[in-house]
């Protein structure tokens, strides 16, 4: 289609001409692919792995050892993949260990080591090598689960002499063949069909109904090459501030610091804020009225005795808001749907609704969210977008296990046991979200709406989060973005196990997922403490509980932020507090400590990480520059970026052309219009970005920058 076409130079003959295949659909049929691992590095992977053992450990060496405590009668050594996978084919080599050389009596009794594909806690298959009285065999097993009862599929077993096997995993547009390989054939011990969801895949030493301490080595692991997965390695971009992007802070309890606390006379915190590039404000609203707020001037508040009633009352919030708006701040303004504090946990709704049928329950939530917006609007106060709840993934006015809904009497794993938080929680969930917006666009017809389920890192892959984003959209409710937490240090986590791009490599997963159901993303709140004082966890690869630290984190969660094409915003959580607010109060010392201001009232060093220029990213001003240079090819200009991993790419309806980036380090590659057309590669994308004039931001100091001793190194593997 290009013979046609005046050329010149030769950086438009390489966007032009035919290139090499698809990304990671090499020819050699044995090609190795970046989620290939040997599995013989001195510790686990954290960019490809991640370790969710119960009663069990991992060990790393000359292979992943996986083993099993043997303390009671169940032992689960368990790692997943940080990506999902599609349709394709996942192989690794399994050597038994500890506990398989002795005979089993008990032919209830389930001692194996296997390859999986994990969907969640109701969902999932896997081959194994197991010991039963009958000898080692070849195990296979399918579990699935929606509405009902949970199904088991247990073909019979298949002998096997041998201790040591490789396994695959095969998928082929939702069946699935479970096979090994014995000698130079591939046998296959099972098929399934109906299993076509995205999954992690699975590696596991499991015992159940036995106590017994058991071991095995895995080496090798391989996707085969026409594979498909969610893996896309992270490259830290430039700083810069993307148009369009909250760049804000989760504020609150200046208002009550400065009015009756009396704690702010040096300066007002809300301007330094705004002064050192925060441009946005997230703030929170009860179900509370104090009217003698509202016929008071603000400026005599402190006048008034302290009522506990006014904290986030629709009063004060409308004071934050305006005070925000005056000095050019956006504002997002999120319900907490309680009489007070609402947030993971505390989720029973305000006394006044306790007692409210169903329908009830939404008449009362379509009432306080339209009153809430209607005051606003009547003050002349804008919001750019409005979040239904706070952390509301687990309940929502009293819609959580043992609260309006009982317990089921077989348990429950909150954070896995994905089909029954959607037919016990999150349809009723769908309903009161709807009623909510209902309430909001009866008075601001365009208003923007986010949800904030929760945050990252409660589940194997963040699957629990995901389910939640897509069980939202098949019930039809009716939003623009979603909303996460980051984890804190003031309670246990894992991301200490992380080196920095291994951290964010997962957090883009994650959006990536959110991101194509059409979805943006925003971190609705975080901090990192400059002190240690009160923290449990230990820090992040990198990222000390120092001040320094705290910058550092900031600074690359913003980079993240604005790179990402899906990421519409990052809130730092309270960035008002600073030590001694809390008058001594033991409860609040971790807020003082993630606060972005000292004792003195100056601002910490975090808090100009916010002074970002503006800018765009790399791959976003490559495009912009090739849409310019190639209108009839490239049309209509300006779509949006998307994400296809492992491809940053745009579309372009009115030609059928795609041309995205890819890999690290990064290609360019372009796909023409047309059905069965070959994926192009054009070449390194440093190069085309020297074309284009896509040097980054000025002052954009490329790469992932950690420590004194380690900026400019980018950490990982």
């Amino acid at each position: 289609m290009f013979e046609s076409l005046s050329i010149v130079g030769s950086r438009r003959r390489r966007w032009l001409l035919l290139g090499a295949l698809l990304l990671g659909a090499a020819t050699a049929a044995d090609a190795a692919r970046p989620e290939d691992d040997p599995l013989t590095s001195h510790e686990l992977d954290s960019c490809r792995w991640f370790d969710w053992s119960s009663q069990g450990s991992i060990s790393a060496g000359q292979a992943l050892r996986l083993q099993t405590e043997g303390r009671g009668s169940y032992g689960n050594a368990f790692v997943t993949t940080q990506y999902t996978v599609g349709d394709g084919v996942a192989e690794v080599d399994v050597t038994l260990g500890q506990g398989f050389d002795q005979a089993v009596s008990d032919p209830a009794a389930q001692l194996y080591a296997g390859l999986g594909l994990y969907v969640d806690g109701g969902n999932f298959l896997w081959v194994a090598l197991a010991r039963t009285p009958q000898g080692l065999v070849v195990r296979t097993l399918r579990a699935s689960q929606g509405d009902g009862d949970r199904r088991y599929d247990n073909p019979p077993p298949l002998p096997l002499a041998a201790t040591s096997v490789r396994l695959r995993v095969e998928r082929r547009g939702g069946r699935v063949t479970l096979g090994f390989r014995d000698g130079s054939r591939w046998v296959q011990a099972a098929s399934f069909d109906g299993f076509d969801a995205p999954a992690l895949v699975s590696l596991q030493v499991s015992h159940i109904g036995l106590a017994r301490s058991l071991s095995a080595d895995f080496r090798g692991f391989t996707l085969g090459p026409d594979s498909s997965s969610s893996h896309r390695p992270y490259l830290a971009g430039d700083r810069f501030a993307r148009a369009g992007v909250f760049n804000g802070g989760v504020v609150t309890d200046y208002l009550y610091h400065r009015e009756w606390g009396g704690l702010w006379p040096e300066g007002e915190p809300l301007r330094t804020l705004a002064g050192q590039g925060m441009t946005a404000v997230r703030t929170g609203v009860t179900t509370r009225s104090v009217p003698v707020l509202g016929s008071t001037p603000p400026e005599r508040w402190r006048t008034l005795p302290f009522e506990e009633a006014s904290w986030s009352s629709l009063e004060a919030s409308t004071q934050v808001l305006k005070e925000a708006q005056d000095l050019g701040q956006r504002r997002l303004l999120f319900f907490y749907l309680n009489d007070s504090a609402a947030h993971a946990g505390r989720q029973g709704g305000p006394a006044a609704w306790r007692g409210l049928a169903m329908p009830e329950l939404e008449a009362a939530l379509r009432t306080h969210t339209a009153t809430v917006a209607a005051h606003l609007r009547a003050r002349g106060i804008g919001v750019d977008l409005y979040e239904i709840g706070n952390e509301t993934l687990l309940g929502l006015l009293g819609v959580s296990l043992g609260d309006r809904v009982p317990v089921p009497a077989t348990g429950i794993d909150v954070l896995r046991d994905v089909p029954l938080l959607r037919r016990l929680l999150w349809r009723d969930h769908a309903r009161l979200y709807k009623a909510a917006i209902e309430g909001v666009r009866s008075v601001d017809a365009g208003a923007r709406i986010s949800l904030h389920p929760e945050g990252v890192g409660l589940s194997p892959g963040d699957l629990i989060v995901k389910a939640w984003a897509r069980t939202m959209v098949e019930e039809g409710v009716p939003f623009d973005v979603i909303g996460l937490s980051l984890p804190y240090a003031t309670y246990p986590w894992n991301l200490d196990r992380y080196q920095g791009s291994c951290w964010f490599q997962r957090l883009q997963d994650t959006v990536d997922a959110l991101g194509a159901l059409g979805k943006r993303v925003i971190i609705s709140e975080a901090s990192y403490p400059a002190d240690p004082v009160d923290t449990v966890a230990a820090p992040m690869a990198g990222f000390p509980f120092t001040t320094e630290g705290q910058a550092v984190w900031l600074r690359e969660h913003l980079r993240f932020t604005h790179n990402h094409p899906y990421m519409e915003g990052f809130f730092y959580f309270y960035p008002e507090w600073r030590p001694g607010a809390g008058l001594g109060d033991p409860s609040t010392r971790s807020l003082e400590a993630a606060g972005l201001f000292t004792a003195a009232g100056t601002a910490r060093p975090a808090l100009s990480e916010y002074l970002l220029p503006p800018g765009e990213s790399r791959t976003d001003c490559l495009l912009r520059w090739a849409e310019a240079q190639f209108p009839s090819l490239l049309a209509p200009a300006g779509v949006s970026t998307m994400v296809f991993p492992p491809y940053v790419y745009r579309y372009y309806g009115a030609t059928g052309a795609h041309v995205g980036v890819a890999g690290v380090p990064p290609r360019v590659y372009y796909l023409p219009p047309g059905a069965g057309a070959a994926v192009q590669d054009l070449g390194p994308a440093a190069d085309w970005w020297t074309s284009a004039g896509c040097q980054g931001s000025p002052g954009g100091d490329r790469g992932l920058r950690t420590s004194p001793t380690s900026w400019g190194r980018t950490p990982g593997r």
